[in-house]
């Protein structure tokens, strides 16, 4: 075989592999770095970004805090929430949770997992902002692994 026909054939496949690669690398940054700037610029609506708590009594067995983080990028919502469950004297058990969703028109949709694989943990969230943005109220849906069933309950958040 003619090594000019060799080198030739060569190039023309390292060209290809090399403008993909080009081509997914721009796509990338279009997509995690250019859109959500240009969304970010002009998204004209409410800025619920920041620390929310919420605390209720879970069957007047064990008090149940949650601390939750939220990063917004226009519409789009992710984030954490720290679970303590405690009683008077000490800590039951600590879970994360991270979540994603959305926000529009004023309500907050969320959809959040376990961190730790080895453990059942979902919820779902829906909320409305209330009272100058300062509180969310609305329904959470979980699986409770106390009584084996899906629940669902009023819950309140209060910006910090």
């Amino acid at each position: 075989m003619n090594c000019e026909l060799i080198l030739n054939i060569f190039i023309s496949v390292f060209s290809g592999i090399l403008t993909s690669l080009l081509i997914f690398a721009f796509v990338k940054i279009f997509n995690k770095i250019i859109i959500p700037w240009y969304q970010s610029i002009i998204y004209k609506g409410l800025d619920i970004s920041g620390e929310w708590n919420e605390e209720h009594n879970y069957e007047n067995l064990f008090k149940q805090e949650s601390k939750i983080i939220i990063s917004q990028n226009a519409n789009s919502i992710k984030g954490k929430i720290i679970l303590v469950k405690k009683t008077e004297e000490k800590i039951i058990d600590l879970k994360n949770f991270s979540f994603t969703g959305e926000f529009y028109n004023n309500y907050l949709n969320i959809t959040c997992w376990n961190e730790n694989k080895r453990q059942i943990g979902t919820h779902n969230y829906l909320m409305q902002i209330e009272r100058d943005g300062k509180e969310m109220d609305g329904f959470k849906t979980y699986f409770d692994i106390g009584h084996r069933k899906i629940r669902s309950e009023e819950v309140s958040w209060n910006r910090k």
